[in-house]
C-alpha cells in the first residue's frame, strides 16, 4: 500500500539528500587534503632495473619512512603508468626532515626543502625509484 506523502514532507527529504550529497560529495574531499603550507607531495615512478630505460612497473607498493626512526609515514600503490603521488601532512618545522623511499628494495633518501614563508607554492619532490632484478 503506497503512502501519500505532504509537499512540506518531500521537500524536507528532498532537502536531506542534497545535504547529504553537499556534505558527503563535496565537502569531505576538500576537508581530506591539507592547506598547501601543511602539505608535502611525493610522486614519481617505479621502473623495473633489467633495461633501460626500465619498464613502468603498475601496483608496486611504495613507502615513505622518517629516515631518522624509520616509522612509515605514508604508503600507497603505483598506478597503471607506474606513478604514485603521496601527500605528507608537515609543518614549517618540518623543513629538512629526511624521508626515505622505498619499494621493493629500491630506496632514495631526500631532504624536505621548501620555502617556510610562501603559502602559495605547491611543495613537492618527483622521486623515480628503479627496482633492481634478484
Amino acid at each position: 500500500m503506497l503512502r501519500r506523502v505532504s509537499l512540506d514532507q518531500s521537500l524536507f527529504l528532498v532537502g536531506i539528500g542534497l545535504l547529504t550529497w553537499y556534505w558527503g560529495g563535496f565537502i569531505a574531499p576538500v576537508l581530506a587534503t591539507h592547506e598547501i603550507d601543511h602539505r608535502f607531495t611525493v610522486h614519481g615512478t617505479v621502473r623495473d632495473g633489467r633495461s633501460f630505460p626500465g619498464t613502468l612497473l603498475a601496483g608496486k607498493e611504495v613507502m615513505i619512512r622518517d629516515s631518522k626512526t624509520g616509522q612509515v609515514l605514508l604508503q600507497g600503490v603505483t598506478n597503471q603508468q607506474g606513478q604514485f603521488s603521496l601527500v605528507l601532512h608537515l609543518h614549517n618545522e618540518d623543513r629538512g626532515m629526511l624521508i626515505t623511499i622505498q619499494s621493493e628494495g629500491a630506496e632514495k633518501t631526500l631532504e624536505l626543502q621548501f620555502d617556510p614563508a610562501d603559502n602559495t607554492t605547491e611543495r613537492q619532490a618527483h622521486v623515480d625509484l628503479v627496482v633492481r632484478p634478484k
